[in-house]
């Protein structure tokens, strides 16, 4: 019974260890989908004006529809949002003419981060005019369940080495 006991409590402890490792391994690099299945909406209105985009950097969810509006403060611009390959223009308002704005909605489907530029030239320094989408595949705590699996069998872990110890002594107390 002794020989069982030390045995299959390190067999048990070999086990966890590897199932330990396993899951962590697991949490770490396979990402969960969401549990709705289904982003979010987000709309942002851009403000441009020689030679920027307020705000110039944007973050959305993998799966959010995402709506942009550009709204010109001094001249007509425009957005390219680079790997999308979706384009609008926009008016100021003048007296006596409404101004325009830019409007693009889509699924931000594709996660990285997306360059946005200014799709009319509107002066010496529109090169420049230049903004950042990050589209980020998750959310925090996305892989929540493979790091409780691996804290749950760590504790496991720590029960078989505990059986393991307490195995090794005697009745009277002495160490084998």
């Amino acid at each position: 019974m002794q020989f069982l006991r030390r045995r299959g409590g390190k067999v048990a402890l070999v086990g966890v260890v590897i199932l330990s490792v396993l899951a962590l391994v697991l949490g770490t690099f396979i990402p969960v989908a969401l549990a709705s299945g289904e982003g979010e909406t987000r709309e942002f209105v851009l403000e441009a004006s020689r030679f920027s985009y307020s705000p110039s950097r944007l973050r959305v969810n993998l799966g959010d529809t995402v709506t942009l509006r550009v709204r010109p403060q001094d001249v007509s611009h425009g957005l390219y949002l680079d790997g999308y390959n979706l384009k609008t223009r926009a008016m100021p308002a003048a007296p006596g003419v409404p101004g325009g704005e830019g409007v693009l909605t889509f699924v931000a489907d594709t996660p990285g981060q997306f360059r946005f530029r200014c799709a009319v030239t509107c002066g010496p320094l529109h090169p420049f005019m230049i903004g950042e989408l990050n589209v980020e595949s998750g959310t925090p705590y996305t892989n929540a369940p493979f790091l409780g699996v691996a804290a749950a069998t760590l504790l496991v872990g720590a029960g078989a080495l505990a059986y393991v110890w307490r195995g090794k002594e005697t009745n009277d107390g002495s160490a084998n």
